[in-house]
C-alpha cells in the first residue's frame, strides 16, 4: 500500500493509517535478536504460525517496506 502511496496510485489520507497499523505490527513481530516472527512457513497452503516462526525472506519484506517508508518520509 505503501508503494501506492508513493507511486500516487493510492490516496494517503485514506490509506496511511492502514500502512501504519501494518508497521506497527511487524515492528512488534521482530524479535531481540532481529529475527522476524508470525512468519507463514513455506507449504502448499496456509497453515498457523506462532511467535518462534521464522524465515529468512520475512526480514527482506521488512527491509522493502521501511525503503518505502524511508522514500515516503523523504519527499512528504
Amino acid at each position: 500500500m505503501l508503494y501506492g502511496i508513493n507511486a500516487g496510485i493510492l490516496d494517503a489520507d485514506k490509506y496511511l493509517p492502514v500502512v501504519k497499523k501494518g508497521w506497527e505490527a511487524l515492528v512488534k513481530a521482530v524479535d531481540t535478536e532481529g529475527k522476524v516472527g508470525w512468519t507463514q512457513m513455506v507449504a502448499a497452503k496456509p497453515g498457523s504460525v506462532e511467535k518462534k516462526n521464522n524465515r529468512g525472506y520475512s526480514t527482506g519484506c521488512v527491509l522493502m517496506i521501511a525503503a518505502e517508508i524511508l522514500d515516503y518520509l523523504e519527499n512528504e
